[in-house]
């Protein structure tokens, strides 16, 4: 059963009737801190979950029918404990005393290395690549009767405005997501794959001719042929998950990549500085309804679309300082500015080996270093060449943006140790 199912009907529950501890204590470990008094975990639910870790959105749909989505906040630092992984956009109906899940997508992945998060030892039992692009959730909501879709954050007839949450009649689909996702499902024939299979959950990706990350346009309606829709995986009523392979054998649609599994340390090695995959997931254990699912994020795949998007100059100093020198060259599509990185490329080159052989810095440099921080001047200092650049440029690009203004500081740096 959903963790947020569970919640709601305890709470529901125990505004007439007092609980037992026990009860009491298996509630308040979905909320990650155990105690057996009531007042704690209405407290905790209320106060601390609800606005700082989960938005709760509700729609009044008639007298005493409501739906509820609960989406993770954006910006959050990630917590781990039972409810939040899956508060990754369920959706539930509550109608009189009668409260049941209707959607419930992949619960929520954990970042390696935050919390102490770890891979396992043993080889995970399926990998897949991140798709860039937007959740999107199709289950069939008993209200509508039909076949409908929300994203992770949002119900259909949700949307946010400069901020700003809209809310328009149930049934209204005005959120673009959602609206782009259905077009391209009816054109494909994907709702009629889903018949037969109400009380199923089905979390896809809608993918655009630009990634997500660097905030594109919303998709719209009218250019959907442009969008792509990407299976991720399917949830039974029972709440069983599905891999991806199985997920796709039911529907025999378009999914992410599936990764030939290896050790989580191969795994880490390829991915942790990949340029061309966003993160992948790894998923262990037995756990049919919440198995462990980690994801490993690439730490320079922002800065390979910032470069290649939007001819970032901050993107283009980490990378090169990273070692990426074809790479760079490959990524990016204008010619003036692809002549810029070169002649950023051969400075950088000139600077390392002139440094290096030198082995140390006039106080020139160290006077014109100055400005960008007590810090990095410190690494010129103790000769730390290589991390002293590399905090510096990216230091530069963060204040001047422009490549061709960096290369000039640059260059005018380089003067100051020939």
């Amino acid at each position: 059963m959903n963790w947020l199912e569970i919640i709601e009907k305890s709470l529901k529950i125990w505004s007439v009737k007092e609980p037992e501890p026990d009860e009491v204590k298996k509630v308040s470990e979905l909320l990650g801190t155990p105690s057996k008094k009531v007042q704690y975990v209405l407290n905790r639910w209320y106060n601390e979950i609800l606005g700082k870790y989960i938005d709760k959105r509700c729609v009044s749909i008639c007298e005493d029918v409501v739906e509820c989505i609960y989406s993770p906040i954006v910006g959050a630092i990630p917590r781990y404990f039972p409810v939040i992984l899956h508060a990754t956009g369920t959706v539930l109906l509550f109608e009189k005393d009668y409260i049941k899940t209707i959607a419930f997508p992949i619960h929520r992945a954990m970042d390696y290395g935050i919390h102490g998060v770890s891979i396992p030892d043993e080889t995970p039992i399926e990998v897949t690549e991140r798709i860039d692009g937007w959740q999107i959730t199709f289950y069939y909501d008993p209200i509508l009767k039909k076949w409908i879709a929300a994203t992770r954050y949002v119900l259909h007839n949700m949307k946010f405005e400069k901020g700003k949450l809209v809310v328009e009649d149930f049934g209204n689909i005005i959120n673009p997501f959602v609206e782009t996702a259905m077009v391209i499902a009816e054109a494909s024939g994907l709702l009629d794959k889903f018949k037969g299979f109400e009380g199923w959950t089905f979390t896809f990706i809608l993918a655009g001719p630009e990634p997500a990350i660097i905030k594109p346009p919303h998709p719209s309606k009218w250019n959907w042929e442009k969008y792509r829709l990407y299976f991720i995986c399917a949830r039974r009523p029972d709440g069983t998950l599905l891999t991806v392979r199985e997920s796709s054998d039911l529907l025999k649609v378009e999914h992410v990549p599936i990764i030939e599994p290896k050790s989580g340390k191969e795994l880490l090695r390829i991915y942790e500085k990949s340029l061309n995959s966003m993160s992948i997931f790894l998923r262990y254990g037995n756990d049919k309804i919440t198995p462990t699912i980690i994801e490993i994020k690439s730490a320079l795949y922002p800065e390979a679309m910032n470069l290649k998007y939007y001819n970032d100059a901050k993107a283009l100093t980490i990378l090169i300082t990273e070692g990426y020198r074809d790479e760079v060259l490959n990524l990016i599509q204008d010619d003036y500015v692809k002549n810029l990185a070169k002649q950023f490329l051969q400075t950088y080159e000139d600077f390392i080996k002139l440094i290096e052989t030198r082995g140390e810095v006039a106080e020139e440099f160290l006077e014109k270093v100055r400005p960008y921080g007590k810090d990095i001047v410190n690494e010129f200092i103790k000769r730390n060449w290589r991390r002293g650049l590399r905090k510096l440029l990216a230091s530069i690009a963060s204040k001047e943006k422009d490549i061709q203004i960096v290369l000039e500081v640059f260059k005018d740096l380089l003067n100051t140790i020939r």
